[in-house]
């Protein structure tokens, strides 16, 4: 991953095989601007020159799920991302910029043929003799392994360079996301099997000095805002730098994205479905662009002549999500002190062919990979019942018996004049004089970000280019999403810091020179009431539930109050689906959607305050107008505290729309005194 800047009679710019930065272009006649982050771009030209919004790519990204697959689009019509093989040209004396374009090769060399496997050798050891290298000078190498075809491949290479693999990190998660139980246990049979620890910290350092919360943010905000929707926010900079062999960009060399090009347009522009018709229709025709776009620039670039060809989903796989999702997350772990050597992302490994006519399965190649150097990694099983046809396999192995392995390809040679950098002495000469920052809690981030994005005027300021049902949407996934729930937040955050740069490079706005660290702190903040003890009186609480043997389902379609806090306990999940939710705004308007038919639970209450002997403190709230779809439930006022509720019960229909209309005053009960000071 690098951004190479080289200064003579003029200055040469140029990137690394993916991109992983990304460098973005202004230009306006014969003036002209770059830089390696959008935002950084933005926040100069914005007070400079009028600047658009490039819908299509906003809409694009708002339904898009992980990270952005535009070709050359950003968020502004005016500045555009440059292909990862492009060499800028700038000539200072004449002010002119020229590109030039680097070929690759990529995919030019037949898989079974002498160069072929010459090149899959010298990758092969190459990368091998890189990690023998880097364990000769530091332990602080990190390797993943999971039970998917990825990291094993990776792992291959680890384990083929003959290092101590006890002294390394070798993770494999061990929870119950995704596949992860099931990886684990692969990874386990395969780490029995050569003897060694899984998740062994024995060697690792963590010593590090920790990031503000602001840098926390903006490290991955300017890295990656708008381009990619889930931030792995970097608390800390390490003092032993860290080398990280992760799988990524593995999708790349074996079968994916397999469908024919505009089927996989089809799916893509599909995804806007989660939105009412009218919102999705002009979402659907914006995708439909961005892809066609980058359909083209594909077929510019490789020369595909059928209009249909799986070969566009494959490249567009290779040249945008490749270097806006594994990338943009080298750039970010970057500034941690992690530097990811990405193996399979290797420009050599991408000139060989997948397939060749008498294998057409694009899984030969990491095939041949297995059975030239570690077969015994074939005979552990891959996760969610996952293979590589046995056919393509014995395919793969004449190949290998065709062109047979020189032995010198296993040298154990190390390079004298191999160096790097194991700690960083900035980070060093920052603990040695004192410099003791607080560490900042983990999911902070979010938290605080959830804040910016809960405020009135930041949802208003949305509101002004988008319709309110997109921003509901990012609120509902944050509550019912399980992984990353903020992502969708985190495209709106986005836009919305690209809308005001776009009010105020149009001279519509005081602030001239407003950073993201000002949009977010000053701005758009949420204002909390800092006086806990008020909070409490008037804080009201509602528990929501609906009952029903098997797949309960209650979903909150809006709400009046933006900030309210919303929690799904696991407690009051049992025997049903419910959520409890603070309000302290005085009303609060809920409108919800029940698919599954049972018995709704409505429970007014206060908030669950204790002492130091851990006993309940009754903060009564007096509730009054409360309305079950527009109908009264009670008359004047009703006074609630959490071990003293007003229950409502109704039956529900699947499909049913609930809504429910909550009023509260905050004079005291006879049982409070209430003392300000």
């Amino acid at each position: 991953m690098y951004t190479f800047v080289h200064k003579g009679g003029g200055v040469t710019i140029q990137q690394d095989f993916n991109g992983s930065y990304g460098i973005y272009l202004f230009r306006k006649g014969d003036y002209f601007a770059l830089s390696n982050s959008f935002f950084r771009l933005l926040e100069y030209i914005k007070t400079r020159y009028p600047l658009s919004l490039n819908r299509d790519y906003a809409n694009y990204i708002l339904v898009n799920g992980l990270a952005s697959h535009a070709y050359s689009e950003t968020p502004i019509n005016e500045i555009s991302l440059l292909p990862k093989n492009a060499i800028i040209m700038i000539d200072i004396e004449k002010r002119e910029l020229k590109f030039d374009y680097i070929d690759y090769k990529e995919n030019s060399i037949e898989i079974d043929s002498v160069e072929g496997l010459q090149t899959l050798d010298n990758w092969f050891k190459r990368q091998t003799t890189i990690i023998r290298n880097i364990a000769e000078k530091t332990n602080q190498i990190t390797v993943d392994l999971s039970g998917g075809f990825d990291s094993r491949l990776t792992f291959l290479l680890v384990l083929m360079s003959g290092i101590d693999l006890n002294k390394i990190k070798i993770n494999s998660a061990n929870d119950k996301l995704h596949t992860h139980a099931e990886d684990y246990e692969i990874a386990t049979s395969i780490a029995n099997s050569y003897g060694f620890k899984l998740n062994n910290d024995e060697n690792w350092s963590n010593q590090a000095i920790p990031y503000s919360l602001s840098d926390i943010i903006n490290i991955s905000f300017y890295a990656k805002m708008t381009f990619h929707k889930e931030m792995y926010f970097k608390y800390h900079k390490y003092t032993m730098k860290k080398y990280r062999i992760p799988g990524a960009g593995g999708e790349s060399i074996r079968s994916y994205w397999n469908e024919l090009a505009q089927e996989h347009l089809k799916k893509e522009a599909n995804a806007a479905g989660v939105y009412s018709k009218n919102i999705a229709d002009e979402m659907s025709v914006s995708i439909t662009r961005i892809i066609s776009n980058a359909y083209k620039a594909i077929q510019e670039k490789y020369k595909i002549k059928d209009d249909n060809s799986i070969d566009y989903p494959w490249n567009l796989y290779r040249e945008t999500r490749c270097r806006s999702h594994f990338g943009k997350a080298d750039v970010e772990n970057f500034f941690a002190n992690v530097y990811d050597l990405s193996p399979l992302l290797d420009p050599d490994l991408w000139r060989i062919k997948l397939h060749n006519v008498e294998c057409l399965d694009r899984n030969l190649l990491i095939a041949l990979i297995f059975v030239r150097y570690c077969p015994k990694l074939l005979t552990f099983k891959f996760d969610g019942g996952r293979v590589i046809a046995e056919e393509t396999v014995e395919y793969a192995k004449k190949i290998n018996e065709k062109y047979p392995l020189n032995n010198n390809v296993f040298d154990k040679t190390l390079n004298s004049n191999f160096t790097i950098d194991v700690s960083d002495s900035s980070v060093i000469d920052a603990i040695d004089n004192g410099e003791n920052r607080t560490p900042i809690q983990w999911g902070a981030p979010e938290k605080y970000l959830k804040k910016v994005f809960n405020s009135n005027s930041f949802r208003n300021l949305f509101g002004t280019y988008f319709d309110d049902e997109i921003y509901r949407f990012a609120d509902r996934y944050f509550f019912n999403g399980n992984y990353f729930s903020m992502r969708h937040c985190y495209s709106v955050i986005g836009l919305t810091k690209v809308i005001e740069d776009i009010v105020v490079s149009n001279g519509y706005h005081n602030s001239m020179a407003k950073s993201l660290d000002s949009f977010i702190e000053h701005d758009y903040e949420s204002t909390e009431l800092n006086i806990d003890e008020l909070k409490n009186y008037i804080t009201a609480r509602l528990d929501v539930k609906i009952s029903k043997t098997e797949n309960p389902n209650l979903e909150l379609i809006s709400t009046s109050d933006c900030q309210m806090k919303m929690y799904k306990p696991a407690w009051l999940q049992n025997g049903g689906l419910g959520y409890t939710i603070n309000s302290y705004k005085g009303y609060l308007a809920l409108v919800f959607k029940t698919s599954t038919s049972g018995k709704l639970t409505i429970s007014l209450l206060g908030s669950d305050v204790r002492d130091s002997n851990n006993c309940r403190i009754p903060y009564w709230i007096h509730y009054r107008n409360v309305r079950y779809n527009d109908e009264s439930v009670f008359d004047g006022i009703k006074s609630a505290w959490h071990d003293k509720p007003i229950r409502m019960e109704a039956d529900v229909n699947a499909g049913e729309i609930i809504r429910l209309y909550v009023e509260w005053i905050t004079i005291p009960h006879k049982s409070q005194k209430i003392r300000l000071t």
